[in-house]
């Protein structure tokens, strides 16, 4: 696996239940031994699906992952050559792992670190 550049949608440290709603993102390049590269979290001034979609395709995201997306963006995202990992529940830490082993599915909950716990 190479190197992608991903975005999270986010709800405070875990994935964001409506891509619609979300108004934090992380963005960061993860490498497949799992070391991040370029992380940043942006706060947006307002949630937008349409305002995130442009930030997508500016930042030249490889993967976007989120909990509930309508259609239109995901096939929208699909179009412009942009993955979508959607209905993905979990801490962003453990998205960051699955991604990076190239294992994260649509669907996926994935546990909570153990000091959240």
């Amino acid at each position: 696996m190479n190197a992608v550049k991903a975005l999270i949608t986010l709800d405070l440290d875990t994935v964001a239940p409506r891509f619609d709603l979300t108004a934090d993102v992380w963005i960061g390049r993860i490498e497949p031994d799992g070391t991040v590269r370029e992380a940043k979290t942006l706060v947006l001034s307002s949630a937008s699906a349409d305002e995130l979609c442009k930030l997508v395709l500016t930042e030249k995201i490889d993967v976007v992952v989120c909990g509930a997306v309508e259609d239109k963006y995901f096939e929208y995202l699909q179009w412009k050559d942009v993955a979508v990992v959607d209905s993905v529940v979990g801490h962003m830490d453990a998205v960051i792992r699955a991604l990076a082993q190239g294992a994260l599915e649509q669907g996926a909950v994935l546990p909570s670190p153990p000091e959240a716990e």
